[in-house]
C-alpha cells in the first residue's frame, strides 16, 4: 500500500485511502520493530512475559496503540501504575511521534495542493478550449 501511494503521489493523484493505509503500513512496521526490541531485552535480562506493567496505558506498547507518558522520563509520573500512558516507551517517544506526525500531514497537505492547482489547470485549459472563436 506504501507503494501504491508513493507512485500515485508521483503522479500527482492523491487517493485518501492509500494515504491512510500507508500511515497504517508505517505504524506497523515501527511497532514491529519496538517488539522485536522489548523480546531481544527479554531475552538478554531474562524477564517472564507475564512480568507486571509499570502502568495501565504500558498495556498497549507492544501493539502499537500505547499513548506515551510525558511526564514519566522527566519530572515523574504521578499517577504511576494507574497512568492511562506508556511508561515503556524511550525518552522523546512523545516528541519522535509529534514530528513524524507534521511531516506526514504536511507532505499530504502539500500534495493535496498540488492535485488541487493541477486540476484547476486543467479545468481553465478546458474552459478555454469551449469558449466560442470571435469570427
Amino acid at each position: 500500500a506504501a507503494a501504491a501511494a508513493a507512485a500515485a503521489a508521483a503522479a500527482g493523484e492523491v487517493n485518501p485511502a492509500e494515504v491512510a493505509a500507508a500511515e497504517k503500513d508505517h505504524a506497523t512496521f515501527r511497532h514491529q520493530q519496538l517488539r522485536q526490541q522489548h523480546q531481544q531485552k527479554q531475552g538478554e535480562e531474562g524477564e517472564n512475559e507475564d512480568e507486571r506493567l509499570p502502568s495501565i496505558g504500558s498495556a498497549g506498547h507492544y501493539d502499537g496503540s500505547c499513548k506515551p507518558c510525558a511526564f514519566f522520563h522527566t519530572k515523574g509520573c504521578a499517577s504511576g501504575a494507574e497512568c492511562k500512558f506508556c511508561h515503556l516507551c524511550e525518552k522523546g517517544e512523545k516528541q519522535r511521534r509529534q514530528k513524524e506526525k507534521r511531516i506526514f500531514f504536511g507532505t499530504m497537505r502539500q500534495m493535496l495542493r498540488q492535485q488541487e492547482q493541477q486540476e484547476h489547470q486543467e479545468q481553465h485549459q478546458i474552459e478555454q478550449q469551449e469558449e466560442p472563436q470571435p469570427l
